[in-house]
Parts: structure tokens; sequence; C-alpha cells
């Protein structure tokens, strides 16, 4: 898979954190790609069913608070795994309590991980 990226650095908290592709993701073909915050989350707004809002409003249980818990000592993650459709819309299918811990960190770029036709639908809609 010449060219895929599997593994991006980023800072959180002052502190840097490899942002890995599960492995299933990478047989699949995904890649790890960095999207605009401001941009994607209004694409993931879409999902009204589905989306975590500002510190983990309508996330699930304590995954939010779990996982900033679980960051402050770990060095590595996996990316979350997102579908951007045709028509923009971003529907997480592994990962959104991470994406939204994530974006509350005042990130501008956030690493996730799509396939191909996603990552033609998220050049179309300018979310990277």
């Amino acid at each position: 898979m010449k060219g895929v990226h599997t593994t991006v650095q980023i800072k959180v908290q002052d502190r840097d954190i490899a942002i890995e592709l599960d492995k299933h993701d990478a047989r699949l073909g995904y890649e790890v790609v960095l999207v605009d915050a401001h941009k994607f989350d209004k694409a993931f707004q879409q999902d009204t069913n589905f989306y975590v809002g500002p510190q983990g409003a309508g996330g699930i249980g304590k995954r939010y608070e779990n996982f900033g818990k679980w960051l402050q000592d770990g060095d590595s993650m996996i990316a979350s795994t997102v579908d951007v459709l045709p028509n923009g819309k971003a529907v997480f299918t592994n990962g959104r309590h991470r994406y939204a811990y994530l974006r509350d960190q005042d990130l501008t770029r956030i690493p996730v991980a799509m396939d191909k036709q996603s990552l033609e639908n998220a050049h179309k809609h300018k979310l990277l």
C-alpha cells in the first residue's frame, strides 16, 4: 500500500500521541487522514442519532470521559473509522467518542480512518 498513511502523530495536552490505523481497516484499504475539525464536525452533526456533542453530550455512558482518562497515560490510539457519504454526511463506524474528545481539545486537524470512496467524498465537500 504505497503512499497510504497508517500512523499520524498529533499533540494533545502537550503530549505526543500516535494515531494508528486499525489492522482490519488496513486490510480493507483505509487510510489515516487529517480532517478539518470545524468543517468535519458540521458534517458529523448531520448524523443526529449518533452525534457526540461537546464534553460528550449525547454519547454513550462514560465512554467520552473514560477515553479522556485513558489518554492521560496512553501514547497511542487507534484512529476512529468514518464514512463520508456522497452528500457530505459523516457517519462513524467506530470511535465517535474518541473523535469528540480530540475535537474538544481544540485540535484544528483530527486524524480519522477512511476508505477510498469516503476520502473522495471528503475532498469533494472540503472536509480535509
